[in-house]
């Protein structure tokens, strides 16, 4: 999915906002999150790089997450935008939704990709 394509999504599920920067903003914080707890902890979490997103950026650029789990996305925009609305019976919707992607989004990783090997030696876990 597109930054594009989630924001059409998110505004053909909510009232048309006209605040594509406020969205890109949210796929940008959740896209940093993706990267940091997922994906970073895999063997091959380098290979995914992310440099934030802005309204300068291609509105055209993949975001890390595969289909089907890019709904993620989608879903936690609309949460962001019920709380900014204080709708907060259709946020606790949309986060119920969201957590259940992001958890299947994880699941799926750690399933696909090798998890990164920790040291458990004792000199470098206390540096003796």
């Amino acid at each position: 999915m597109t930054i594009t394509q989630v924001i059409q999504n998110v505004e053909q599920m909510r009232s048309p906002t006209g605040e594509a920067e406020l969205l890109i903003s949210f796929i940008n914080d959740l896209e940093w999150r993706i990267k940091r707890e997922i994906i970073d902890n895999s063997e091959d979490g380098d290979g995914y790089p992310f440099f934030g997103y802005s309204s300068e950026n291609d509105m055209n650029t993949e975001l890390l997450a595969p289909p089907p789990y890019d709904e993620v996305y989608v879903q936690y925009c609309c949460y962001k935008m019920d709380l900014r609305e204080n709708q907060i019976a259709n946020a606790n919707n949309s986060l119920e939704r969201f957590e259940n992607i992001l958890d299947n989004l994880s699941r799926y990783w750690i399933r696909t990709h090798f998890p990164k090997q920790r040291s458990l030696l004792k000199s470098d876990i206390y540096g003796i």
